[in-house]
């Protein structure tokens, strides 16, 4: 089973609470880098400790980490956030694949959540790691901030090839919009440019971005 979470700023018993309520055996840091400097009881070393004592095993996958720079001939041209697509195009490298793979056979053996920093999924960059687990035949269910549980969704802006997922912008204007002309959640300014949530990101810091 594949779970995600963010720590968000949450209290360590408050971070806790969800993963032992859901039957969480290990929690595989998707975390470029594992360290957080507004919240160091989040970060790799302490984290792992705390894990441990609550029969949690704890693996960092470098590999799933986010901050990646997009390609100049990025194919993921539906994907407006400079940070998102360089992740969008990550996800094609042999390195994403190898650490996707190890991740699912953690999964397939083990209770797992992938960790990262942002409360909400759609703020975050695991929310592209669940689409490449769908595109693999993974399920994956989402921890919220108030510990309850919800199925991970495809992005209407994908394509998947195999096992392979990509965010054409060509698919995206000619077939993943709603009936309106916009995707649901998708808002058009005066220029006439669109924007969702699923496609932002705010970033409070490098190493430990914070939402809710």
């Amino acid at each position: 089973m594949l779970l995600t979470i963010g720590h968000s700023n949450h209290s360590w018993e408050r971070f806790l609470d969800p993963l032992a309520r859901h039957g969480v055996r290990v929690l595989a840091d998707i975390r470029r880098v594992p360290r957080s400097g507004r919240n160091p009881q989040f970060s790799g070393r302490e984290l792992a400790r705390a894990l441990a004592g609550a029969g949690i095993a704890y693996r960092h996958f470098p590999g799933l980490g986010g901050m990646r720079e997009p390609a100049p001939d990025s194919p993921n041209t539906a994907v407006l956030d400079a940070v998102f697509r360089g992740y969008a195009d990550h996800m094609s490298t042999g390195l994403f694949a190898r650490s996707l793979g190890e991740l699912l056979d953690l999964a397939a053996r083990d209770p797992v959540a992938a960790m990262c920093a942002e409360a909400d999924p759609a703020d975050c960059h695991r929310s592209y790691l669940a689409d490449a687990a769908a595109a693999r035949g993974a399920e994956v269910t989402h921890i919220l901030a108030n510990g309850g549980l919800r199925a991970h969704a495809l992005s209407p802006l994908a394509r998947i090839d195999g096992g392979s997922i990509t965010y054409p912008g060509l698919f995206w204007r000619s077939k993943a919009k709603h009936a309106s002309g916009t995707l649901p959640s998708q808002k058009v300014d005066a220029s006439g440019v669109v924007t969702t949530r699923r496609l932002s990101m705010v970033t409070v810091d490098p190493t430990d971005t914070i939402t809710k």
